[in-house]
């Protein structure tokens, strides 16, 4: 099984260390991590941004406070896996493989928090990242893709670019505590 670091040294994918699932851990990682591969290079747009846009896109399906929560960590795997985006998956065959990775480390970090799983709906997760992707594209990008579900939400550019690593970390982290709140108690 292959490793990755982190600041306690070596870890193995299979077993990651606990501090992986603490809020202010996940929060700093995915607030350095650029969407898109960093290909937004004039300005900052990062994971954390983007989760926290899906949350609250997620909202409108009126999801349990489980879906919540794991919207939240749906993007967690890319602390160790990086952002890559949908094309080079595509392109390079490694979209099943990146997928179940990035599926089972998710999973891993639902299960240690002690999520009920069976309370998790995982197809308004999946549509809110979709709806919340085409918004990226539209908004940053100025691209329509037909492909993807209509928005049906209005935002701007400022509202995913130009956000400090600090503001990205601190708002992540501070919903995930709300979210972790309202599950676990």
């Amino acid at each position: 099984m292959e490793s990755f670091i982190t600041a306690a040294g070596l870890r193995r994918l299979d077993d990651p260390p606990d501090s992986f699932f603490q809020p202010r851990t996940l929060a700093s990682g995915l607030a350095q991590i650029q969407r898109f591969a960093g290909c937004c290079w004039w300005s900052r747009y990062s994971v954390a941004r983007h989760t926290l846009l899906m949350v609250e896109l997620i909202r409108e399906f009126s999801p349990t406070p489980e879906t919540i929560l794991a919207a939240m960590f749906h993007d967690a795997a890319e602390m160790v896996t990086g952002d890559v985006t949908r094309p080079v998956q595509r392109q390079t065959g490694a979209a099943s493989e990146l997928s179940r990775l990035q599926t089972r480390i998710w999973m891993e970090i639902l299960e240690r928090r002690g999520v009920d799983l069976t309370r998790v709906d995982f197809s308004q997760v999946h549509a809110a990242d979709d709806r919340i992707l085409r918004v990226e594209l539209m908004v940053i990008f100025g691209h329509e893709d037909e492909a993807l579900p209509d928005p049906a939400v209005c935002y701007r550019r400022e509202d995913f670019l130009n956000h400090t690593f600090e503001a990205d970390r601190n708002q992540f982290e501070s919903k995930l505590r709300e979210a972790l709140a309202a599950v676990l108690g």
